[in-house]
Order: C-alpha cells, then sequence, then structure tokens
C-alpha cells in the first residue's frame, strides 16, 4: 500500500491511528488478552513476523491470534514494547503507520538458567488499518527486524512448553509457571552455531503453532467425527459407512 500523506490530514486520525499502536504493546505487556485485541485489529487480519519466526505472512482469525499471543507471551514475567517515529498516511478509509520499535522480554532466571534472561528485538512495524463502524482498526501487521540479542532465550520456554503437542502428548498442565526436569533442560544454545540454533528454534515455534491451530480448529472445515467412524473397545477399527442416498 503506497503513503499518501494528506495536508489537511485529521489529527484525531492520526491520534487514534498511533493510538492503536500503544494499545497494541498493551496487549502483550499488560497481557490482557481478554478485551484489547478487538479494539486493536479487524476480525480477521494478516500477520507478517517473517523476519523474526521465518514463518510466511498469512491470514488468521483474530480469536486465533489471541490465542497464539496468550502462550507465547505466557513464559516471560515482563516484557516492554515501546514505538517512536509514527509516520502515518492516510487515503480515504484507509491508513498505514511506519513506526520504530524497541521490544524487550524478560524470562524468570531460572530458564536463564544463569544466563542473560532478556530477549531484545529492534526493529520496525509497517501496518495497514482501516477505518470501522467502531472506529480504527489494524488489518495488516508486518515486523521487521533489524536486530536481536539473545534470541535462544525463546528456545528455553516456547519449545520446551509446547513440545508436548508436538509429541502429540495433548496440553501441558497449568501450573503457573513453566515445569522443567533437572534432566531435560533446554541448552542455551542449539546446534552448530547461533544461526543454526535460530533455524532449528523457529522452526519448533512454526510447528507448534501449526499443532496449535489444527488442535482448536478455527477454520471449522472439518466435519465433527461420527460415532460410525469410532473404534470400538476391543480395538478393532470400524470402517466409515459411506453416505447414502434419501430413501424414496
Amino acid at each position: 500500500m503506497t503513503l499518501k500523506f494528506e495536508s489537511g490530514m485529521n489529527a484525531n486520525d492520526r491520534a487514534d491511528i498511533i493510538q492503536l499502536l500503544g494499545m497494541y504493546a498493551d496487549i502483550a505487556d499488560k497481557k490482557e488478552f481478554t478485551e484489547l485485541p478487538r479494539l486493536v485489529f479487524t476480525d480477521p487480519l494478516t500477520l507478517d513476523f517473517e523476519s523474526v519466526t521465518g514463518m510466511p505472512s498469512m491470514e488468521t482469525p483474530l480469536d486465533q491470534y489471541t490465542e497464539i499471543l496468550r502462550g507465547a507471551f505466557a513464559p516471560f514475567v515482563a516484557t516492554h514494547h515501546a514505538f517512536t517515529g509514527h509516520v502515518v498516511g492516510i487515503d480515504g478509509d484507509r491508513a498505514t503507520i511506519h513506526a520504530h520499535v524497541r521490544a524487550e522480554h524478560w524470562l524468570p532466571e531460572e530458564l536463564a538458567d544463569g544466563g542473560p534472561n532478556r530477549w531484545l528485538v529492534v526493529g520496525f512495524y509497517d501496518n495497514e488499518a482501516v477505518r470501522t463502524a467502531d472506529g480504527w482498526r489494524l488489518d495488516r501487521v508486518k515486523l521487521t527486524s533489524t536486530y536481536q540479542e539473545n534470541a535462544h532465550l525463546v528456545g528455553a520456554a516456547v519449545p520446551s512448553e509446547w513440545a508436548h503437542r508436538r509429541r502429540g502428548r495433548g496440553r501441558p498442565r497449568a501450573t503457573g509457571k513453566l515445569r522443567r526436569k533437572e534432566n531435560d533442560r533446554m541448552p542455551r544454545i542449539r546446534g552448530a552455531g547461533i544461526e543454526e540454533h535460530h533455524e532449528m528454534v523457529w522452526a519448533d515455534l512454526a510447528e507448534a503453532t501449526r499443532q496449535l491451530l489444527l488442535e482448536r480448529d478455527y477454520d471449522a472445515t472439518t466435519p465433527t467425527a461420527t460415532t460410525s467412524s469410532a473404534t470400538p473397545a476391543t480395538g478393532t477399527t470400524r470402517t466409515p459407512t459411506p453416505p447414502t442416498t434419501q430413501a424414496r
């Protein structure tokens, strides 16, 4: 989308669009996943975090994205997202907003395993917004990371917590903190070097996210299983009965 700077840009529109980023930060920093998301985003919305996660841009239902955020930020004891240098462009009921971001994420000391516990991401957002009946909402979010520190810390939190899903063991019990066995401690560096480590960590995150989406079935395109395809207690497999035409 091409930026269009209107000489008579409505100051209220500009302020409302900038405020969306402030509320966007509060979703993660305050861990407020109930009301704020619907005040910030459209449903559905397009997400592009490829520069950080390696996952391609995708459109997702808002409820689905909210659950992903809730799980992704759960391990951090605190996060802080600071936006500066807002550049807003408005074209009728469409708008773009470019802003620089410094995002910091702190893990509990026990997960840092004696090392640094802060993951830093520096870069900028190029977001798009649309005017709705309820006000401006972001319908496209794109993060471009230009620098990171201690990105391996993500591997100490997300993959270990979501490993149950990757192994098909269902959801881990909610305990208020991550459970870790003494002999199952995630190393701070995986692979031969930091680049290989990052690739492995984000591959794990992408797979865990895919499993989460399959688990929750937000698209509701898969019909609910019927008793005709259930497995009897004897362990034998019952062949699903094909659909039949209506009796005349």
